[in-house]
C-alpha cells in the first residue's frame, strides 16, 4: 500500500456545501518507485491529472512549512452539536 502526503489551501463555496481548492499539493509513488511531488487546483489526488513539481522535495517541504505556519485555528461548533 502506498502512502502519500496531501496539503494545500481551500475554501468553502458561498453556500458552504462544497470545498473549492485553491492549491492542492501531494506526493505519489512514480512508476520507477521514487516519490513524485504534484500540484493541482482540483483537490483530486491523481498524478496523471496534475503538474509534477520541479525540485519537488525542497519546494513541497517549504510549502508545507509555510502553510502550517500561516494556519489560524478557529473555534467553531458543528451544527449537529449546537445544543450539546
Amino acid at each position: 500500500m502506498r502512502e502519500s502526503t496531501v496539503t494545500g489551501a481551500f475554501h468553502l463555496s458561498d453556500d458552504g456545501c462544497d470545498i473549492i481548492w485553491d492549491d492542492c499539493y501531494f506526493t505519489d509513488e512514480k512508476e520507477d518507485g521514487s516519490v513524485g511531488y504534484f500540484h493541482n487546483k482540483t483537490g483530486v489526488i491523481d498524478a496523471s491529472r496534475s503538474e509534477e513539481m520541479k525540485n519537488g522535495d525542497e519546494v513541497f517541504n517549504e510549502i508545507m512549512d509555510d502553510l502550517a505556519y500561516n494556519c489560524i485555528r478557529i473555534e467553531w461548533t458543528p451544527i449537529g452539536n449546537r445544543n450539546k
